[in-house]
């Protein structure tokens, strides 16, 4: 599996029995080693099946400073089951640049999805950014502090055919 996943240029992140799953952290482990791109299917969140940056941001880890356009795309549910060979075809026009720009973003953001046991707060690991999300949503949470900003916009940019 990880051979063929390493050998694609962009790799299907379908939500599982719940819409958070490790096939993320997986996908960004693989694209950050220069495997694929992650595509993440992202269920529609109204009856206008669109995607909202609200669903996005509940959904995928890190959001509130990851800008996941940085590292792959998006696609809505609804797309990918009804019109995956328009996708295909946007996916296929990809230029080398974008790609090896988001594979080196990928590279950057690794050591928050892989875990090591020789981690530290000096060269964290997962472990250590999971904490550290844990204890800013406390502090905010315990101080009534406003709810952390998400980077990332709309992710309009990164969405792919939208219909």
């Amino acid at each position: 599996y990880l051979t063929q996943a390493m050998s694609h240029r962009f790799c299907l992140v379908a939500p599982g029995d719940w819409s958070s799953t490790h096939k993320t952290t997986e996908a960004i482990a693989l694209g950050a080693r220069g495997g694929c791109i992650p595509v993440f299917v992202i269920p529609a969140s109204d009856i206008s099946g669109r995607v909202s940056a609200t669903q996005i941001q509940a959904m995928l880890p890190y959001t509130r400073w990851l800008d996941y356009c940085s590292i792959g795309f998006f696609v809505d549910e609804h797309v990918a089951r009804h019109h995956f060979q328009n996708v295909l075809l946007q996916l296929a026009n990809v230029s080398d640049q974008i790609a090896q720009e988001k594979l080196r973003m990928l590279r950057h953001v690794r050591d928050a999805f892989v875990f090591r046991s020789s981690s530290s707060l000096a060269v964290p690991s997962a472990a250590e950014f999971i904490l550290a999300e844990a204890c800013d949503l406390a502090h905010r949470t315990s101080s009534s502090i406003a709810p952390a900003k998400h980077v990332g916009g709309d992710f309009a940019s990164c969405t792919l055919f939208r219909e």
